[in-house]
């Protein structure tokens, strides 16, 4: 989507995505990413809401105007933090 920043930040075992909604408009983004087969969920960092992810298809994600959503990325079989 043309006014969408996506930022993927990875570090060691860990996995940060940022959305970033440069426009006043609502907008759902549909990101197809690599390396993805193991991801199993989108924690959001900044609220309660959360994306779980199907198998090696695109992420999809509401974004309202000038919106900005970062998750950390929960691995199948990897312990969770509180």
């Amino acid at each position: 989507h043309k006014s969408v920043l996506a930022l993927r930040y990875d570090w060691g075992d860990e996995t940060v995505l940022t959305l970033h909604n440069l426009s006043a408009r609502h907008c759902r983004p549909r990101l197809q990413l690599e390396g993805t087969q193991a991801w199993c969920e989108l924690s959001d960092l900044l609220g309660s809401r959360s994306c779980p992810i199907g198998e090696d298809g695109p992420i999809e994600i509401r974004l309202a105007g000038y919106d900005a959503r970062w998750f950390r990325v929960l691995r199948e079989g990897a312990p969770t933090r509180a």
